[in-house]
């Protein structure tokens, strides 16, 4: 989580690298990763923790290669929430006979009744005001 500082990869102390060269340093890692973070919390530093969600955002700025759900790649609300970038980018979609229908959900809505009888009064109103500016 922000706060939290890596401090060693693999064994080795990176404390004081910027993040440049700890993400360089974990690309080139050939060893499983093991990361050494002191994680911040209430003014106290915890070793041997850290956030996979902002670790993965902190690496995937870097990265040649990034996973992901692909609804974060279909999505461009969420694209533009996770600030992701596809342009020139290769796209590969695993299980993409699942994308017809994750599409047609993400663009589908449930709406009660009393949702469109609200839109019915707004689009009623909506068009009176054009009505009533002919007519003058």
């Amino acid at each position: 989580s922000p706060g939290d500082i890596i401090v060693g990869i693999n064994g080795q102390k990176v404390d004081g690298w910027n993040i440049d060269r700890v993400t360089e340093a974990i690309k080139l890692s050939n060893d499983p990763l093991i990361l050494d973070v002191l994680r911040k919390s209430d003014d106290m530093l915890f070793a041997h923790s850290a956030c996979p969600y902002y670790l993965s955002r902190a690496i995937a700025s870097n990265a040649e290669l990034v996973f992901a759900p692909y609804n974060y790649v279909l999505d461009p609300h969420i694209r533009d929430a996770m600030d992701i970038d596809i342009s020139d980018a290769v796209v590969i979609l695993d299980e993409a006979h699942n994308v017809e229908d994750t599409l047609r959900e993400n663009g589908s809505g449930k709406f009660s009744e009393f949702d469109l009888c609200e839109l019915l009064v707004f689009l009623e109103h909506y068009t009176g005001m054009g009505r009533d500016e002919k007519e003058k």
